[in-house]
């Protein structure tokens, strides 16, 4: 248990007081204080689907803290509702982290880390630029594989499925158990360099920081970030809000407030 405060941080973001947007305002320091907890059966929180979700690039950033059993896999988040999703990320009894990304015809792509403590405080980064898709644990070296297709949005033939946190919205019995924080999406591959930033709750082209202890993401410009508790919701209600300028507000599902909400975070 911990709490993790970090310097202001600059645009959104910064652990200011929140507006009725979601978005932050004012200046003060960021704390990270909050954790929501997955029960590993029906717990997830739903994103719904705006366009913002379904970037060409990108690249999700988690952190995440099993518990519990630990199945063959267990899904941290997932975009789209078919057989092959658009992309997805989740843990496995392997003890590493799988990340997938969805094509044209039924096909797919994954991408695995090395073995990690699953059970410790992970923060994981999956990239995608349709030349390489890399997976970062701790901002240590990625594992890379190439590809060069579009992702499919549209694999059940709509491309308006829903991003879910804590389980796939294809219905998958393999949700996650365990804690999830500070999820973002970005719609460009970001670097090496910034992934270790983040991962050291550094500023976008700082030095320095503090290995495992999330920090603001504002100056990396996410298209969406959920605080899992540290948002407007200030650790109770039944949404997590997204604190990009998008508004992909988040409602929890059979989670209840505010047991949801944990004090468990990085530190």
């Amino acid at each position: 248990m911990g709490v993790s405060t970090i310097s202001l941080g600059l645009g959104l973001g910064g652990g200011k007081a929140a507006t009725s947007s979601g978005r932050l305002a004012g200046g003060s320091a960021f704390a990270n204080q909050y954790s929501v907890s997955f029960d590993g059966t029906d717990d997830y929180i739903n994103c719904g689907n705006d366009s913002s979700l379904a970037p060409a690039n990108i690249t999700v950033s988690a952190w995440v803290k099993a518990s519990g059993s630990i199945a063959a896999f267990n899904y941290i988040l997932a975009k789209g509702g078919a057989r092959y999703g658009s992309y997805f990320l989740r843990y496995t009894s392997s003890n590493n982290f799988i990340a997938w990304i969805g094509f044209a015809s039924a096909e797919f792509k994954t991408v695995t880390s090395s073995s990690a403590t699953l059970t410790d405080w992970n923060h994981v980064v999956f990239t995608y630029d349709q030349s390489n898709f890399k997976i970062y644990v701790n901002a240590g070296t990625p594992q890379t594989t190439a590809e060069t297709r579009a992702i499919d949005y549209a694999q059940d033939g709509t491309s308006s499925t829903d991003f879910e946190i804590g389980r796939t919205p294809y219905g998958y019995s393999a949700p996650a158990e365990g804690l999830i924080d500070e999820v973002a999406i970005f719609n460009s591959a970001l670097t090496a360099e910034q992934i270790t930033n983040i991962y050291k709750g550094e500023e976008n082209g700082g030095s320095g920081g503090t290995d495992g202890v999330p920090g603001s993401l504002s100056t990396f410009n996410p298209v969406a970030w959920w605080r899992m508790g540290d948002g407007t919701e200030a650790g109770s209600g039944t949404t997590v809000y997204d604190m990009s300028a998008n508004s992909n507000n988040g409602t929890l599902n059979n989670i209840a407030s505010p047991n949801g909400f944990v004090t468990d975070v990085p530190s």
